[in-house]
């Protein structure tokens, strides 16, 4: 509300967060993702929250060109944006680093003059650690009491540029163990890539419950 925003878009849609919550609280918001999976998911999430959000099924390549209208705000979270060229593969293409630039100046193009971008990217301290993987675990209970212990670990590997994130779900005998890599970009790339794309003005900003992440806002 701070920067007069009422059209939003999010990027990176997968089942529904923020999405839902920003529509239920009164923006117009528009959804994007290239899965399926996760289209159905969020469109049975929208049934159940009772409400209705244009969706688009598009690459972030070619997203200015299948989009309706411009907006006032983009969303690009949860360190989306490193997966541009990876998510569905899991292997890293060689010309990651490009594809990253073409998605920055896809969501550029995609608002409206004024308007900003919302992004983030892995969290500062992730970076040139003196060992990998960094761990974390967390354990907790399912919405019917079960209980589900739940194990990151990140690694990075600057020879080749990637970042894998391995998770490993436990519910009792069942154990879910996938692991994802995504192209390493450094802060200081990320911000070179917004001014190049066009953007005015980008800030770091510190928001309250957002611990795995650093954000940054990109003005038009």
């Amino acid at each position: 509300r701070e920067n007069c925003i009422t059209t939003i878009l999010d990027c990176g849609g997968c089942t529904g967060f923020p999405a839902i919550g920003l529509r239920a609280n009164g923006w117009k918001v528009s959804y994007v993702d290239k899965s399926n999976e996760m289209l159905e998911t969020f469109q049975g999430n929208c049934t159940r929250h009772n409400v209705h959000i244009p969706t688009y099924q598009a690459d972030w390549l070619q997203l200015s060109n299948v989009l309706d209208d411009r907006f006032d705000a983009v969303l690009c979270r949860g360190n989306s944006l490193v997966y541009v060229a990876s998510w569905g593969d899991n292997c890293l293409a060689p010309n990651s680093r490009t594809l990253v630039q073409q998605a920055i100046q896809q969501f550029y193009l995609s608002l409206n003059q004024g308007g900003l971008l919302y992004i983030d990217l892995m969290a500062a301290h992730e970076y040139d650690r003196s060992a990998y993987p960094l761990r974390k675990v967390i354990n907790g209970a399912t919405g019917d009491g079960r209980p589900v212990k739940i194990t990151w670990e990140v690694s990075h590997d600057y020879i080749s540029r990637s970042r894998s994130w391995r998770t490993i779900v436990e519910q009792g005998d069942e154990v879910y163990d996938q692991t994802y890599v995504s192209y390493l970009l450094r802060h200081d790339e990320l911000l070179s890539d917004l001014h190049a794309a066009g953007f005015r003005r980008v800030v770091r900003r510190q928001f309250e419950g957002e611990n795995s992440y650093d954000v940054f806002l990109a003005y038009k």
